[in-house]
């Protein structure tokens, strides 16, 4: 259960009109078990997202801050972030950041 509410919510966040920047999407130098996804999801993000995702370990945090986006590229980081067992956390830059 807690699974299937970590795609919906990634999906639903990434998945909302938004609009033309793409996503910074980076692994943290500091803890490479913690991914963050900020700003609009644009084509190509998802493919983004599996190149930085690729090498972290089965274990890691994706952090949301996102607008939302393109719907099929954030539906394919969720399926990502669901094939990985990833585990989400969406919220503003206040509570990601701070």
């Amino acid at each position: 259960m807690a699974t299937m509410k970590s795609i919906l919510l990634a999906s639903s966040m990434l998945a909302m009109i938004g609009t033309a920047n793409a996503a910074y999407i980076r692994q943290h130098v500091d803890s490479p078990n913690i991914i963050s996804v900020w700003g609009p999801i644009e084509l190509g993000d998802d493919e983004k997202f599996r190149q930085v995702a690729r090498d972290a370990p089965d274990n890691s945090l994706v952090l949301l801050t996102s607008p939302g986006g393109n719907l099929v590229a954030g539906l394919k980081i969720g399926e990502q972030i669901h094939a990985r067992g990833f585990s989400t956390n969406a919220g503003d830059c206040a509570s990601v950041w701070g």
